[in-house]
């Protein structure tokens, strides 16, 4: 393969492809002050990323394949109008079948680290470290936006992967800080203030992670999400709440069912993904209103089946 003098520009942007005459030469794919909102608009049609992509990605052929090196950045990364910061990419494969990742984050009140390697082929390893100095949970806006709105809050923390892509050896925790959102489903805002989730050998660990609705009350999870290889998951959680805002949504949110509801709750989950098994103590706490509203087509099915009880 070889390319001589093909650039694609516009202005100051520029696609550079470049490689000499010689068999085996590199070949050499160079990105200056591109816009990732042209690139994004001709692939998805539309413009959610934006940002100036700096960089070049190296090609080396031989014999067994190819092997790459990288180093990219994009300035002022966002996600529909919302500021991510500066982004930076170095990977290196100067041997088959290893990756070394070096990824890095910083400006708009974020600040995240990844550095290590990833090992493929027939025995796959890994040896990843993420350093979460700072995130702005808000960057997380335009991606959950169908779930959540107005989301703020800091995310701290480190985590290591090691091990197995099978079995993962993963360690370490995260911190939520101030963290505040409104739940569109449920139309019920919840916040944390100072909770940590850590990922432990027997899985991710929950330890008295309290959660509170608009009012300030709480409702406290304690346990562990038992896993080996995050592919399959047990349980051995309990939840404790004695009220708590879990629906506030009126028929024109969901003409099924609606309503303002408080629960008291004290619940055991156990089990797996297949077969939870989940008991549970639950009322309404006063002052709670549900409508449920029983489809016509489905009346005379739910009434024969018996699988619900109202009273």
């Amino acid at each position: 393969f070889v390319a001589k003098n093909v650039q694609l520009e516009n202005r100051r942007e520029k696609i550079i492809i470049a490689s000499d005459v010689q068999p085996g030469s590199p070949v050499s794919i160079g990105f200056r002050e591109v816009n990732l909102e042209y690139l994004t608009s001709m692939i998805a049609g539309e413009e959610p990323l934006s940002g100036l992509l700096e960089g070049d990605i190296n090609l080396f052929p031989d014999e067994d394949g190819m092997t790459f090196t990288s180093d990219l950045s994009i300035t002022d990364f966002r996600i529909r109008e919302i500021g991510w910061g500066n982004l930076s990419l170095a990977v290196e494969q100067q041997v088959k079948n290893r990756f070394d990742v070096n990824f890095a984050l910083s400006g708009n009140q974020n600040n995240v680290k990844i550095e290590g390697f990833y090992l493929g082929g027939e025995a796959p390893a890994m040896d990843l470290k993420a350093n979460i100095n700072h995130f702005n949970l808000n960057s997380l806006q335009p991606v959950l936006a169908d779930q959540l709105q107005h989301l703020k809050g800091v995310l701290t923390g480190e985590i290591r992967a090691r091990g197995t892509t099978q079995r993962p050896d993963i360690d370490g925790g995260l911190l939520l800080r101030d963290t505040y959102f409104l739940s569109t489903f449920l139309n019920t805002t919840f916040s944390i203030d100072n909770e940590t989730v850590s990922f432990i050998d027997e899985g991710i660990a929950f330890n008295a992670f309290e959660i509170a609705d608009g009012d300030g009350n709480k409702a406290r999870l304690d346990g562990t999400i038992l896993t080996r290889t995050y592919r399959d998951f047990r349980f051995n959680l309990d939840l404790f709440t004695d009220k708590f805002r879990f629906l506030n949504t009126t028929a024109e949110d969901n003409d099924l069912f609606y309503g303002k509801v408080d629960l008291e709750a004290n619940a055991s989950i156990r089990g797996n993904m297949t077969t939870p098994v989940v008991d549970i103590d639950i009322g309404l706490s006063e002052g709670s209103n549900l409508t449920y509203v029983v489809p016509q087509s489905e009346a005379s099915a739910l009434q024969a089946e018996g699988v619900v009880t109202f009273v």
